[in-house]
């Protein structure tokens, strides 16, 4: 008591350096580092908090469908191919939840969605089409010439769940499964004076896997208020596609012939992560994020490709036959920015 009442009459300058000293020894004992908690505005190494939440939006581009042709003119030339689709930038929302275990080991719980990736043409003929089926299904009916019509729709979203081992400095590693989901809708409407088509293939993709991934500190500064962080992680997937086609073809000959045809197919497929987060401490507990990020998918059903899996077109007979293509590629790459927090 009587110590503690000497401290209290002593000036500020000696309440601060006792402080230091039992600073500098805790500093010492602990690898210093994990106590840069107590200094305001610093960005502390990730072993402090127990909880770590970020919530981020993102704005991506999906980018077009490898060139397959879909339909032909009389001259036996491409007329429309799905690398004319452009899907441009889109919205969508990052959560990632962390809970540490202990200095080294963490769990970690990740969701992603992107919705509304669109795309929308128009071209007009003046000849005969043969649609790209397998045969290929001609038209004499469009000779006269019209204006066709495509759009095509895209939505992904994945969780993920891996374990992260961070017992090297500045660098962190992880495993666990991911669940991604792919589903695209495609549309044509070939409109002729006497007749008219419309088109409609859909897809679902269903992944899941196992994949690896890796952390990295790039750069810091500031005391760490100033961070640059990058990722990358890729794994195996099992792709369970499913494919459906619909068309309706009408002429002012008094026809109307349905057509539709659906299969699924279970594939192995590739998915893959990549990207760059800068960060600034705005609290102890609060940062402000942001970065870049491309993510790529080998071994999916795409709905433009699966004009080709599907049987001529050009009978009267209802059903058609139809196998599911899963060589597609999928590319996304944009923009994040968002707030972490940790407790």
């Amino acid at each position: 008591m009587v110590a503690r009442r000497r401290l209290l009459h002593c000036g500020p300058l000696t309440v601060a350096t006792v402080w230091l000293v039992g600073f500098s020894s805790a500093w010492a004992e602990d690898g210093g580092s994990d106590y840069l908690v107590d200094a305001p505005l610093s960005t502390p190494t990730e072993s402090l908090y127990l909880i770590q939440g970020q919530v981020g939006a993102l704005y991506m581009h999906r980018t077009s469908d490898p060139g397959s042709v879909l339909s032909q003119n009389g001259e036996n030339s491409s007329f429309f191919q799905s690398d004319q689709l452009n899907f441009g930038y889109q919205p969508g929302v990052d959560v990632d939840l962390t809970a540490r275990f202990s200095r080294s080991w963490s769990l970690d719980v990740r969701g992603m969605w992107l919705d509304g990736f669109s795309a929308q043409a128009s071209r007009p003929f003046d000849t005969a089409l043969s649609i790209q089926t397998t045969p290929v299904s001609s038209f004499a009916s469009f000779s006269t010439g019209g204006n066709a019509q495509f759009g095509d729709h895209s939505q992904f979203s994945s969780g993920e769940i891996n374990l992260r081992l961070s017992n090297i400095d500045r660098v962190g590693i992880s495993g666990g499964l991911r669940y991604a989901r792919l589903a695209e809708e495609f549309s044509a409407l070939y409109g002729g004076s006497i007749a008219r088509l419309d088109q409609q293939t859909s897809t679902v993709n269903h992944l899941l896997g196992f994949q690896v991934g890796a952390d990295l500190v790039i750069w810091s500064g500031l005391k760490d208020r100033l961070r640059f962080d990058g990722f990358a992680k890729g794994g195996v997937y099992v792709n369970e596609a499913k494919a459906q086609y619909n068309d309706v073809f009408t002429s002012t000959a008094g026809y109307y012939v349905p057509h539709s045809a659906a299969n699924n197919n279970g594939a192995p497929a590739f998915l893959g992560e990549v990207g760059i987060r800068p960060r600034v401490g705005l609290t102890k507990h609060l940062w402000l994020t942001g970065g870049y990020q491309v993510l790529g998918a080998q071994g999916v059903a795409l709905a433009t490709q699966q004009i080709r899996a599907t049987g001529s077109i050009a009978t009267l007979h209802p059903a058609v036959s139809m196998s599911v293509d899963t060589g597609g590629l999928l590319l996304m790459h944009g923009g994040y920015v968002g707030l972490e927090a940790g407790w």
